[in-house]
């Protein structure tokens, strides 16, 4: 894209850029001391839109909502991520002052904010589609949903039941699923657009 979008979409990724080189630790330093709990957010936003529209930029000399729609799930499923992996030890988490999110909101809570993650994820791609900004080939992202709808499953049912931590791996390793696939199918989407074109 070319003109004022693209030039405020560059503004937005140099000044979160300058803020991360200048303030993110700091920052980080002062939500700590707040008992905020957004690290998840932040680093989902670190993994996520910045890691994404940073690459794409410096490959392609240019920015465009699609990418921004497309750079979204990678950073929604990271935070899903961190939170489903906090739920067996928040507890402990909790005594020894980590107050993130799942010990702030609590282990009864986390599945939720894992399941609203989650569709954050899946939204922003197909919005992406359904604007018409992203290749229809990126709906192959949707294969990968039912991974992380197991994975809330049974951390919900874990959660419930209060299991030994080990009985949480499964649910830990399928999210874990769900982000790579996700990527990879990202990626194949676009991919397929070439191909078939």
């Amino acid at each position: 894209m070319d003109g004022p979008d693209e030039l405020s979409l560059r503004l937005w990724l140099a000044a979160y850029a300058a803020y991360l080189i200048a303030l993110a630790a700091p920052a980080a330093i002062m939500l700590a001391q707040m008992d905020v709990g957004w690290g998840e957010l932040l680093a989902g936003l670190n993994v996520g839109p910045l890691a994404v529209l940073g690459s794409y930029f410096v490959q392609a000399h240019t920015l465009s909502w699609g990418v921004v729609l497309v750079s979204l799930p990678t950073g929604f499923l990271s935070s899903a991520l961190l939170v489903t992996n906090e739920i067996p030890d928040a507890a402990v988490d909790r005594s020894v002052g980590k107050n993130h999110l799942v010990a702030r909101a609590g282990i009864e809570r986390a599945p939720w904010a894992y399941l609203l993650l989650l569709a954050a994820a899946y939204v922003s791609a197909g919005l992406g589609v359904w604007m018409g900004l992203v290749p229809r080939t990126v709906s192959l992202v949707f294969l990968a949903a039912p991974l992380g709808l197991w994975a809330f499953a049974s951390s919900r049912r874990w959660v419930r039941s209060n299991r030994p931590s080990s009985e949480m791996t499964p649910a830990m390793g399928a999210n874990v699923a769900c982000l790579l696939l996700s990527g990879v199918l990202l990626c194949a989407g676009y991919l397929m657009t070439r191909v078939l074109a």
